[in-house]
């Protein structure tokens, strides 16, 4: 539920390539960046991201990033925000810090709705970029309760992203992940690496599982390999060492004890009391 969420919009602005920092940095408080032209390479927490026109990225406060930019000159929408007005007495921007520099003590815990809790990219949505422009031009003439509208239209504007990441594309992220694991269920599976591949953080490649399977990537890549070795002890004569390797267990004996732990009895009496009728 989103009940408590109030946006304060601390700036927005139009950016050029030129004027951002390409270094690792730690934000102070959310950011949105919106590409209106150019390209870039945009790395969260160690995970690359390619940025063309038309992508949004939302970065959760005391996340790490770094843009590193190609030849040709960016231009970017950004805005930062709190999720509540709890510090809307502090209006003038909060510089990130060089991650070098960053302290953990500093860290200010407000209000963060578990949606958002890990950085989102979306591509090609138009009405993104205009509600980008939107809260962009409230800043920019500063009329009457220019601040009170654009807390408005980046509530909506977050509402959309939201939206965005729990229906097609994510959902089609997440088969695409599940897919991967079923094809590769043998080999070496770590969040991490996957989230290379498909240009995500590890939390969220965790999430979109949870949200699609309502398991997490760990458990599912465990009962996926789990169910591939109850059809090989019930179906081959296959050593229970050679049914755990073929699996992608890392030995035998973490396979027995998983295998115990999920279905309450060893592989091997498994398989005894299917060959015996029980």
């Amino acid at each position: 539920m989103l009940e408590k969420l109030n946006p304060f919009v601390r700036m927005a602005a139009d950016v050029s390539s030129k004027n951002v920092r390409e270094y690792r940095v730690v934000g102070l408080d959310h950011r949105l960046f919106y590409v209106n032209s150019g390209s870039a390479v945009l790395n969260i927490e160690g995970t690359p991201h390619a940025l063309s026109a038309g992508s949004l990225v939302y970065i959760p406060a005391y996340s790490d990033y770094e843009f590193r930019f190609s030849n040709s000159q960016m231009l970017l929408t950004v805005l930062n925000f709190d999720f509540t007005a709890d510090r809307s007495e502090q209006t003038e921007v909060i510089t990130p810090a060089p991650y070098e520099a960053f302290r953990a003590e500093k860290l200010y815990t407000g209000y963060l709705p578990e949606e958002f809790k890990t950085h989102i990219l979306v591509s090609d949505d138009p009405t993104l970029g205009k509600d980008m422009h939107k809260i962009r031009m409230l800043f920019f003439n500063r009329d009457l309760y220019y601040r009170d509208f654009a807390s408005v239209t980046l509530k909506s504007l977050l509402l959309k992203i939201i939206s965005r990441s729990h229906t097609d594309g994510a959902q089609e992220t997440a088969l695409g992940i599940i897919s991967y694991i079923k094809e590769h269920y043998s080999e070496r599976l770590v969040a991490k690496e996957l989230s290379v591949r498909f240009g995500y953080h590890p939390n969220h490649i965790n999430r979109l599982l949870k949200l699609n399977t309502g398991m997490g990537f760990k458990d599912f890549v465990i009962r996926y390999r789990l169910k591939v070795a109850k059809d090989m002890l019930v179906s081959t004569a296959d050593s229970i060492t050679s049914v755990s390797e073929a699996c992608g267990f890392a030995t035998p004996s973490y396979f027995s004890e998983l295998f115990i732990r999920y279905e309450g009895m060893t592989p091997r009496e498994y398989r005894n009391s299917l060959r015996s009728g029980v």
